[in-house]
């Protein structure tokens, strides 16, 4: 009986906290990058790639996919923090975002970019991305521009 009242208090409590989720409860499922200007690019024309034309390319946008826990629960909000390294380890920038993430969503995806609106300013290289939701380490990956 103990135990299930405390199921229920825990239940309770979880009802009264505000649309958030922690990064322990979001599943990882996808990274994909692809080049863009300062706009958005439509979902359906996005070209994927993890190599990059250095005199072609503007921004380098990077789409973090996960699975949605509260997928017909509730909204939730995360903080998405995106850092971006150069090839030798040292940070070259980072992106960071508040989004909602709405209950009817259950594979939603959040992309975020750097870079610049003319091409030709990156330097040759590997680049990796490490992904934070909300303050906490979710997943990395990397691309080269050449």
């Amino acid at each position: 009986m103990k135990k299930l009242l405390a199921i229920a208090a825990v239940l309770f409590l979880m009802a009264l906290v505000p649309n958030f989720v922690s990064a322990s409860q979001l599943t990882f499922t996808e990274m994909k990058f692809f080049e863009k200007g300062s706009g958005d690019v439509d979902y359906s024309q996005r070209v994927y790639t993890t190599r990059f034309a250095k005199s072609s390319t503007r921004y380098v946008a990077c789409e973090v996919n996960f699975y949605n826990p509260l997928y017909r629960v509730r909204d939730q909000n995360v903080t998405l923090v995106l850092r971006y390294y150069k090839s030798d380890g040292s940070l070259f920038g980072e992106s960071n975002s508040n989004s909602t993430i709405k209950s009817e969503w259950n594979h939603p995806w959040i992309s975020r970019g750097l870079g610049w609106a003319e091409p030709g300013n990156w330097s040759i290289g590997t680049y990796t991305v490490k992904v934070f939701v909300d303050g906490n380490y979710f997943a990395q990956g990397s691309f080269t521009v050449n």
